[in-house]
């Protein structure tokens, strides 16, 4: 994780020196990117890679398009290829109790036991603790042989309700607010508490949310039925081990989106 963060910081460093370097409006700024985004697709072994900016004070967008949908697909990825945002999902899902904050149907102070009553143990852990990984409660994926069950099981449907029981049965890591955690299973407990205050599927949640900000090409994964939307994902490996083929529900509103990179 630590290479794959320092690679993905090198990318953008590039990307910004590259634009600084040249000035907005030089005559090859579009050459370079091309070539940029080739680069990298093959330096890293992505299947795909697609590059979008927004040039400053100037109304058009930048697309650059290398590798194909997946490796045994040569199909070109293009403007309507969709991918896994994986973790990125956690923004949405935190924008939506904003606004169910600002609805005041919600505040950062509340407790989740108020709302989700049968998580008592877990009753001076509030929203923002949730919010800002300083709950304390353990990381499901970090559980004994998760790793090799969830591999075991590629198939399988993960409930929110199950994933959550796997943390409870874990004693806090450290008092809510005392320190800093990253835990996946703190976003799948505020997804719980959006379907409970909506007193809806977070599916629905999540497409009005994306309406509202003009998103038209993200879906939440539960919502992608249309075969042409399956058809445009883009496949991402674990070395040859293609991770479509995995169920996406461990997820939840962790994260199950998918956004197709053109706008």
């Amino acid at each position: 994780m630590k290479m794959l963060f320092k690679s993905n910081l090198r990318i953008v460093i590039s990307i910004v020196f590259i634009i600084s370097a040249k000035n907005i409006c030089a005559h090859n700024l579009n050459q370079d990117l091309e070539k940029l985004t080739h680069s990298i697709q093959r330096k890293y072994s992505f299947s795909s890679v697609t590059l979008s900016l927004s040039i400053p004070n100037q109304n058009k967008e930048l697309n650059f398009f290398s590798g194909s949908k997946s490796l045994s697909d040569k199909e070109k990825s293009n403007k309507k290829s969709l991918y896994k945002i994986g973790s990125i999902t956690k923004t949405y899902t935190a924008a939506l109790i904003y606004n169910l904050i600002q609805q005041n149907k919600l505040s950062l102070n509340d407790k989740i036991s108020t709302i989700l009553p049968e998580y008592s143990l877990w009753k001076n852990v509030r929203i923002k603790n949730l919010l800002d990984n300083t709950s304390g409660i353990e990381d499901y994926i970090n559980s004994k042989n998760w790793w090799d069950n969830f591999f075991d099981n590629p198939s399988k449907v993960w409930q929110k309700e199950e994933l959550i029981q796997i943390a409870y049965q874990e004693p806090l890591l450290f008092h809510p607010g005392e320190k800093w955690g990253y835990a996946n299973t703190n976003y799948v407990l505020l997804g719980s508490i959006i379907e409970k205050v909506n007193n809806e599927k977070n599916e629905a949640s999540f497409t009005q949310l994306f309406s509202e900000n003009n998103l038209k090409n993200s879906y939440f994964i539960p919502s992608i039925k249309d075969p042409l939307i399956v058809k445009n994902a883009v496949h991402g490996y674990d070395g040859q081990k293609d991770l479509s083929e995995l169920n996406s529900s461990w997820g939840q509103t962790v994260r199950r989106n998918v956004r197709q990179s053109y706008r």
